[in-house]
């Protein structure tokens, strides 16, 4: 198999399928639908959807949950709700919590650290997220973060950092991410 090899070509051939399908930190824009713009003081509450995998064998099954907050940092309580995972309604319905922070932060006590600038949505894990690594769990993790960001209008491509500041999932160590980055 072969994730099993250690030798070099395997390494480059799993980063080749990690970029060809969009699932190493790079993730490719699609069209976003709404957040705020930030020029008034009043928040309303706004019922934003958060994306759960919904099968372990396919990490492009998702299932979106509405959740609602007055928050402005919408993108932020986003990614708050999926790291909280589903609801035991949601749990009941076979949607999976495939993102579970561990260790110590490096942010202050935070699970994630999120910055949005010229359209690019730049995710740190400030604590480690995976248990074993490998192109499975990565797309686990990748792909709901992606469709649960990509909702917004101020965001066209995501970035995503482990807790080391490296690309996440990024198995090649060559850092492809950064070149998505806002100069």
């Amino acid at each position: 198999m072969l994730l099993q090899k250690t030798n070099s070509l395997s390494i480059f051939l799993i980063s080749g399928l990690l970029l060809s399908t969009g699932l190493m930190g790079c993730i490719p824009a699609r069209t976003p639908t709404e957040e705020p713009n930030g020029e008034n003081n009043e928040t309303q509450a706004q019922t934003i959807q958060v994306y759960f995998l919904s099968s372990l064998e396919d990490y492009t099954e998702l299932e979106a949950v509405n959740r609602t907050t007055d928050r402005i940092d919408i993108a932020n309580f986003a990614i708050e709700q999926l790291i909280a995972g589903p609801t035991p309604e949601e749990e009941g319905r076979a949607l999976l919590d495939e993102i579970e922070p561990t260790g110590e932060s490096i942010c202050d006590g935070a699970d994630f650290s999120l910055n949005i600038e010229q359209n690019v949505a730049v995710l740190q894990f400030c604590r480690d997220v995976t248990r074993v690594g490998g192109v499975g769990e990565y797309a686990r993790i990748i792909t709901p973060v992606r469709e649960t960001l990509m909702q917004f209008d101020t965001v066209d491509d995501i970035v995503i950092l482990d807790s080391r500041g490296d690309c996440f999932g990024d198995m090649s160590g060559e850092n492809i991410c950064f070149e998505d980055l806002p100069e």
